[in-house]
């Protein structure tokens, strides 16, 4: 049995290795006011699926994102804590128009 320690360890891990599937971007490239956000990473599959589209931020950068962003709008729902990042759904349309800025 794993304990909780162990498990947040794992979970952590996990983000992290989703990250690498993305890209790293700046605010900019996603057409937002660039003191939105620092690290940002984003995932735009080249085929069309929503639902494996995001944009991730650390948590530490979150508030920013969520303010000059307007990520704060984001249907909650569409919005993932994971270890210490924050995944943004595609499916969202907010997240969606600002993943269109990179095609």
């Amino acid at each position: 049995m794993r304990t909780l320690t162990e498990t947040l360890d794992r979970v952590e891990e996990l983000a992290e290795e989703l990250l690498t599937t993305g890209e790293r971007v700046t605010a900019a490239a996603l057409g937002l006011d660039q003191r939105a956000c620092y690290g940002v990473w984003a995932m735009k599959p080249r085929y069309e699926n929503d639902e494996d589209s995001w944009i991730a931020v650390s948590t530490r950068n979150r508030r920013m994102l969520d303010y000059y962003g307007g990520f704060e709008y984001v249907n909650q729902d569409q919005v993932i804590v994971l270890g210490s990042y924050v995944f943004y759904s595609g499916v969202d349309s907010r997240v969606a128009d600002h993943l269109s800025h990179l095609d």
